[in-house]
């Protein structure tokens, strides 16, 4: 919506346990992740926020579709729970 560019590389692997990526602008920090999922993790579905105490910061909103992979968001700005998932599922294209 800024009109600011927005660089993205595609990027698949077979072997990794997980790829974090992340952005910053000199002050906020904004982080995304991919990683493998347990047999047990597996069964979780749809978003969910992390369970760490309230005062573990940053704060963590994490997506999984019952499959073999999750995804994840964190950053040190102050964006809403929901600002998070829009930006999450624009970043995570299946």
């Amino acid at each position: 919506k800024s009109g600011k560019p927005v660089f993205t590389k595609k990027m698949d692997w077979k072997e990794a346990d997980d790829i974090r990526l992340e952005y910053t602008n000199g002050k906020d920090t904004l982080a995304i992740t991919k990683y493998t999922v347990d047999a047990d993790g597996s069964k979780n579905n749809g978003f969910f926020d992390d369970d760490l105490p309230a005062n573990v910061f940053p704060k963590y909103v994490f997506w999984q579709d019952g499959g073999k992979f999750g995804y994840s968001i964190s950053t040190s700005s102050d964006l809403s729970r929901q600002e998070k998932i829009e930006i999450l599922k624009a970043a995570v294209k299946k």
